[in-house]
């Protein structure tokens, strides 16, 4: 067994107090990482609570512009639909010189013909019609379910002489009750007009 020094056994209570002083100050510095634990913790629900509130006022933003931009390319896409029906309706209407009785009554049957699903009586149609003279005569409005013979029966095959004046101005003016799409508990409708004028044949 070797013996300690003199000079090293005075040393070693020295080396004990230390040790104990390590151990007590490692005590010290797991209670600090205890506190440091704790308040991390409450640092992070607080930055979940603030989280949820962003998410609270950030969606009802977000889900508002999706819904306008939707509302606004369904009333594009119908306001297309009206221009297309527009024109077949006028030039249907450009054809019907001394063929039919109620050539409005045909262009408005082309024109419901172009627009499937379109309520009828949402829709207002008035034709403007040249005689040879150039004089032209206003017929309408009226919706989409006229009836045959309640449209311009004068500008007819049966009508007075040069009704519908050839190389002369025909136009169809159709306007169409529009509702947008409800959002936040707002019914918004509004007309969609489309207007197409030809040369009658």
């Amino acid at each position: 067994m070797m013996k300690m020094p003199i000079g090293l056994r005075r040393q070693a209570p020295v080396f004990t107090d230390d040790s104990n002083q390590s151990w007590a100050s490692n005590g010290a510095l797991r209670k600090a990482w205890a506190v440091a634990a704790r308040l991390r913790a409450r640092l992070r629900s607080g930055e979940e609570g603030g989280s949820i509130i962003e998410t609270a006022l950030v969606l009802p933003l977000l889900l508002s512009i999706m819904l306008g931009m939707f509302s606004l390319t369904m009333a594009l896409y119908t306001y297309q639909q009206l221009g297309y029906a527009t024109f077949a309706c006028a030039q249907q209407l450009g054809f019907s010189r001394g063929l039919y009785v109620d050539p409005c009554y045909q262009a408005t049957q082309t024109l419901m013909t172009a627009l499937p699903g379109f309520a009828a009586s949402k829709l207002s149609i008035t034709m403007t019609i040249s005689n040879s003279a150039g004089t032209a005569s206003v017929y309408g409005p009226f919706t989409g379910a006229v009836a045959s013979g309640s449209g311009c029966t004068g500008a007819g095959s049966g009508g007075t002489t040069n009704a519908m004046g050839q190389n002369q101005p025909a136009t169809v003016n159709v306007s169409y009750n529009y509702s947008w799409i409800p959002m936040w508990m707002l019914s918004l409708s509004g007309n969609l007009v489309s207007q197409e004028t030809t040369l009658i044949n």
